[in-house]
């Protein structure tokens, strides 16, 4: 998207992504309105999830509906629909990288894409799913074909088999719930089968979890989360 849009505002048209011009602290709902009254056309890109989304068939909806022009102010649009089968976008707001300017040099070496056998070589590795994968856009079905074929690989890497790596899956948010909880599995030989923990931990603790591990020191908020090493036995 982010290659579309450059191309587009070369003629002066402005691009709107949600998963890349929403800020996390922004309300998205908010942000889609405000952005669907003010469009002059749309593009649906079609892949194989598109029907099973809840957010393509309600924006697309908008734009199709006969009295848009009386809704939210909403202007008469042109609707394009383009396939893309293969087409799995990544959420800038899911990928710390993008936020860290400073580090783009880097991020040319070490921002990459996911290869079919996963480079663990690296002290910390950290792979985000793209918006079909990582639930956000598809069935959570979506997401466990996609786990069921990662993980295998993660165990059977070399770093996996030499007994000092640590495997941890988790969410950014749920949306259910007091607390809006969400579940992280850890996965390491040192992990027990079927442990749990009724410990209850925050993102700082992975946070803190991860720089105890690789002996690092401790950054803002993770200096007084809890550890969730003693759980896990980690």
């Amino acid at each position: 998207m982010g290659s579309v849009a450059a191309a587009l505002d070369r003629y002066g048209i402005e691009l709107f992504v949600a998963h890349e011009d929403i800020e996390p602290d922004r309300e998205w709902k908010d942000e889609i309105l405000n952005a669907l009254g003010t469009t002059d056309g749309s593009v649906a890109f079609l892949h194989q999830e598109f029907k099973t989304s809840d957010w393509c068939g309600q924006e697309v909806g908008w734009h199709l509906r006969p009295d848009r022009h009386r809704v939210a102010g909403l202007r008469g649009v042109h609707a394009l629909a383009v396939r893309a089968d293969e087409l799995r976008p990544v959420r800038r707001t899911a990928h710390p990288a993008a936020y860290y300017t400073g580090t783009r040099a880097a991020c040319q070496t070490q921002d990459l894409p996911l290869a079919a056998t996963p480079d663990l070589g690296a002290r910390f590795t950290f792979v985000t799913p793209n918006l079909c994968n990582d639930m956000h856009s598809c069935p959570v079905a979506s997401g466990d074909r996609w786990l069921a074929g990662f993980v295998p690989k993660v165990l059977a890497s070399p770093q996996y088999q030499g007994g000092d790596t640590v495997l941890v899956i988790t969410w950014d948010e749920r949306d259910v719930g007091a607390g809006n909880p969400v579940a992280p599995i850890v996965v390491a030989p040192s992990v027990a089968p079927g442990t749990r923990s009724a410990t209850p931990y925050t993102h700082y603790s992975l946070l803190r979890t991860t720089e105890e591990l690789l002996g690092l020191p401790l950054l803002g908020a993770a200096a007084t989360a809890t550890s969730m090493r003693p759980g896990f036995g980690l």
